[in-house]
Parts: structure tokens; sequence; C-alpha cells
């Protein structure tokens, strides 16, 4: 009868000797934190078995006595230990209950309890673009953040319990430390749960921007999530346009009344062009009455530009021997200030001028 009243005892109960005994398992019953990882430690007396394992049971049954392999960390002292990281890794969510077998040897049930902290899951994004860009507003059902800079960017959130204080909490690394947070944005709070914020999108002085953001939510306790989930944030900047002086497209000499044949392309990669010009400078003095070539003021804008001009000399009353640097500069219609470009500064030397046939000619 006794060692049948043995068999159906609890194993942490069973009064019977066996050749491997657990000393102690750490942390035993335990209350973490959802989404982190849990040591457990256990430490052994008597023969080493083949392999020391952990059993663990999830409250939804979804795992039951799920086995993890326990590893040696000292033969000394015989401690061998493993990390519960939950399903995917992505620490863990549920309750659950876990054991130690070793040899012969078991352990009682351990209880562990998540406590969720204060969280919040982003439900939607809505995006209104700067009113040069042209682009419809949108919304998207998600946290990822992805715009131009100047977009104007609203946000909506659900916390998972009543917070009385909430934080957007901009990242330079995707991690939630104190070293990647920028200057967290507070966030309106309605019925305790619904979360908003909207703000525009923007670089700081030195044209760095965070690459991630958190929702950092507080409850009246003062508890918050230590490691809240992290969005992807993404601010283009509006590129610069591009520009080129096809012809000419070297250093040149010139008569003082020549008419020199401009080919000019530029384009916007992103929008739209506003201005196309001429520019020349003669010993660092601006050259006054160089030709406008595309003007968006006057003309439709348009993202790209194609053209030809003759670049009339005469017009600027110059002297052989005077050198003139030219170049062409193009802006996009960006606002309040727009991006410009220039292309590469070419010479023109001076010399004597000629009949008006061969000026034209030139």
């Amino acid at each position: 009868w006794s060692s049948l009243h043995a068999a159906l005892l609890p194993a942490g109960e069973r009064s019977y000797a066996t050749r491997t005994q657990i000393r102690e398992v750490r942390p035993g019953d335990v209350e973490v934190l959802a989404r982190t990882t849990l040591e457990v430690t256990t430490f052994l007396h008597g023969e080493t078995p083949d392999e020391v394992m952990l059993h663990y049971t999830t409250e939804d049954k979804k795992f039951v006595d799920e086995p993890i392999e326990m590893r040696l960390k000292s033969e000394e002292t015989k401690e061998y230990r493993c990390i519960l990281s939950g399903e995917n890794g992505r620490g863990l969510l549920q309750n659950m209950t876990y054991r130690i077998v070793a040899g012969d040897a078991q352990s009682n049930s351990f209880h562990i309890t998540v406590k969720h902290p204060p969280s919040a899951t982003v439900q939607q994004v809505a995006y209104q673009y700067p009113k040069y860009m042209e682009l419809e507003p949108r919304t998207v059902p998600t946290g990822r953040i992805d715009a131009w800079e100047g977009t104007i960017v609203t946000l909506k959130a659900v916390a998972n319990k009543p917070v009385t204080r909430a934080l957007l909490v901009p990242l330079d690394q995707e991690e939630f430390t104190e070293k990647s947070q920028g200057v967290p944005l507070p966030m309106e709070i309605e019925e305790g749960t619904q979360l908003s914020l909207t703000w525009k999108l923007g670089f700081r002085l030195d044209r760095s921007s965070p690459h991630y953001y958190a929702i950092q939510c507080f409850d009246k306790a003062g508890e918050t999530d230590p490691s809240p989930l992290i969005y992807r944030l993404i601010i283009r900047p509006d590129k610069k346009p591009e520009v080129d002086l096809v012809e000419p497209n070297r250093d040149i000499k010139a008569p003082a009344n020549a008419i020199i044949p401009l080919i000019v392309k530029a384009r916007d990669p992103d929008f739209k062009l506003s201005y196309v010009t001429l520019r020349a400078e003669k010993e660092g003095e601006e050259l006054f009455g160089t030709p406008i070539l595309f003007d968006g003021s006057i003309e439709q804008k348009r993202q790209s530009f194609q053209g030809t001009f003759d670049w009339k000399l005469e017009e600027h009353e110059l002297k052989p021997g005077d050198l003139i640097t030219f170049w062409i500069e193009a802006r996009d219609n960006k606002l309040p200030l727009p991006n410009h470009s220039n292309s590469p500064k070419l010479r023109i030397r001076i010399v004597e001028p000629v009949s008006k046939k061969e000026a034209k000619k030139r």
C-alpha cells in the first residue's frame, strides 16, 4: 500500500529517495511584466542526469508540458538554467506553470503570473500633405509612419486599460532606451483609453530625424510598460531639383557681342519645378538681366523642363579681358522656401567683338 500511495502523491511530496535531488528552483513562483523574458535556474544534488528539462503549460493550454532543455552553467554547483522567452520569442504574454525534471527527480509546479502594464496599440495614421504637393489626404490602418517633411500626421491609438498620461516617444534606434529617446510629445486622452496626437513631420536642425517611435502610457499608480511596442518612422526630405547645362559644357572664349546658345535640362525628382534661370557674375558681382528660362508663376508648374536659349552677351556691356562665370539655377515648388540646385559653374573669357554676322555664327 505504501508504494502505491507514494506513486499517487504529487511529485514534490514523494518521500522515496531519488538518485538525483533538486535542491532549489529559482525564481519559483513569480510575477513578471508582459513581453519580458524569464531566466529559470535549478541546483541539483546527487547523480548528474543525462538531461535536465523544464516543462511548462500555458494558461490557454496551447502548450501543455512543453519541454525546454536546461543548460549546465556550473559543474561545481550543478547549476542549470534556461530562458523562457514566450511564443516566437515575443516575451511572456500569459500566465503559465512550470516544473523541472532531472533524471528520476522532479520539482513541484511553480506559477508565473504575467502582469500587463498600461500599453497602447496604434489603430490608424492619417496624412494631410502640404498643399504644394498636390496629394490627396489618406488614412492607413497601421502604426508605420512614412511621409515627407511638412506632412501633418494624426495618429490614433487604443490603450489596454485606462491611463492618465500618454507620450509619443521618438527613437533613434529600434530600442526603448534613454540613449535612443528624443523629446516626447504628449498625447490627448479621451475616455481613459482613446489616444490621439497631431503633429507636423520635420527634421532636426542638423537635418537628422528619428527612425522609430513608441507610445509610453502611465496609469494612476504611475506604472508603465518598460518595453512598449516600437513602430517604424520614416520622414522623407523634399528632394532638391536636378539641373544640367548640356551646352556649353566647358569653359569658352567669346567676343563681347557673341550669342551663346544654351541647352538646359531640369527636373524635380518628387514634385514640381517653379523656376529655372541663367545666373552669371563678373569679378564676384552678379550680372543683371540674365534670362529666366522657366517661371512657374507665369506658366503652369511642371516636373521637368528642357529648353534652348540664345544668350546675347552684348546686353551686358562686356569688355575684352573680362572673365564671366555662369551657371543654371533651378528651384522647386516647396513652401515656404524652395529647394534650389545649380549646375557646375563655367567661365567665358571675353575677347574683341566681331561683326554682327560673325556673332550670330558663334
